[in-house]
């Protein structure tokens, strides 16, 4: 029950007063190295200098999971890249549970499912597959085999009663296959996350047009059908303003990510959400993650506003309204209280 009432609390104050909430959860990306080639992810690309693809040192990462911990963040993501192949993972993980913060990964599942590294003793895990069958998945993977391990990361995870859900990246190539994807997870038994592809994000260069290219007919199907399925962790608003982004195109709106969550890249740089056009600090040894927030107050209270027009065009899974705040809390509240009666 304090659960609850701590949600409730915590979603009135972001609905009336934003200011006045501090973000619960980051994702630190620990490395941007990966051994998949993924056509939406541009780790793989010459941009991608010896230089930029440099992992942050475990003391550093110690030291941003530290910082965080003081601030009052309550869980954090380790992310890349894959993180796997970071042989001081296990290292990272138990910081964060020493910390007293619950900690996940997100993984393309590889390694684990292949049994070539410890399964992680983590909280929760996030498994990247990207389409309904193995060769939708493969061919946007680019790894002959990579389904049958991703599903196996997923059955080793609920065999320990770890928490698992799904992401599927939204694009041209998959996006047919989303209804039948809810019907894969009913079948593995959890939740699924579909994140629109995002073309144009700070930390890498714009990548092809031709990856959101939407018949929108179509697409407004699929969501529908995703509504409706009961495994979708994105919120109906959420998922409404990706079609209206589809269709219309821009448009302002007043985003709450930046009190939801934060981002910490590889070299420090830290963003207010997933998909923001710039960092708002460098979270270096030394530096007071509590000062770079400060620093940045003006700014998400223009996001906040809707006076931040990069915010305008995106459809990013970070996306957080009030009208999300009220069709995803409001239900989760709903299920929990019925659950205690």
């Amino acid at each position: 029950m304090l659960d609850v009432i701590k949600k409730a609390k915590r979603a009135t104050s972001m609905y009336i007063n934003p200011e006045s909430c501090k973000p619960v959860s980051a994702r630190l990306v620990v490395t941007v190295n990966c051994n998949f080639t993924c056509q939406t992810c541009t780790f793989s690309w010459p941009y991608w200098t010896p230089e930029r693809k440099k992992d942050p040192s475990l003391e550093l990462v110690k030291y941003w999971i530290s910082e965080l911990a003081e601030f009052g963040i309550k869980e954090i993501e380790i992310g890349g890249g894959e993180v796997t192949l970071r042989r001081d993972l296990g290292e990272m993980i138990a910081e964060v549970q020493r910390k007293g913060m619950t900690c996940g990964i997100t993984t393309n599942g590889w390694l684990i499912g292949g049994g070539q590294v410890p399964f992680p003793k983590v909280d929760s895990m996030e498994v990247s597959i990207d389409g309904a069958k193995p060769e939708t998945h493969e061919k946007i993977r680019k790894m002959p085999g990579s389904f049958e391990r991703a599903i196996k990361t997923i059955e080793m995870a609920k065999e320990r009663g770890i928490k698992v859900h799904l992401n599927f990246v939204v694009q041209s190539d998959n996006y047919l296959e989303m209804a039948d994807y809810c019907n894969l997870a009913k079948k593995l038994g959890v939740l699924a996350s579909f994140i629109p592809v995002s073309l144009d994000l700070d930390a890498q260069p714009h990548m092809p047009e031709r990856l959101n290219q939407f018949d929108v007919r179509l697409l407004k199907e699929q969501i529908q059908k995703i509504k409706e399925s009961g495994v979708a962790m994105n919120s109906a608003a959420a998922l409404e303003n990706f079609i209206s982004r589809t269709e219309r195109g821009s448009a302002p709106q007043k985003c709450l990510a930046p009190y939801r969550c934060i981002l910490v890249f590889n070299h420090g740089q830290v963003y207010p959400c997933g998909a923001f056009d710039k960092p708002v600090g460098d979270l270096v040894l030394g530096k007071k993650f509590k000062d770079i927030w400060r620093e940045y107050r003006g700014l998400r209270q223009q996001v906040a506003s809707g006076k931040y027009s990069f915010c305008d065009k995106c459809t990013y899974g970070d996306l957080s309204n009030r009208q999300t705040l009220l069709t995803s809390v409001l239900p989760y509240l709903k299920r929990r209280f019925l659950k205690q009666a």
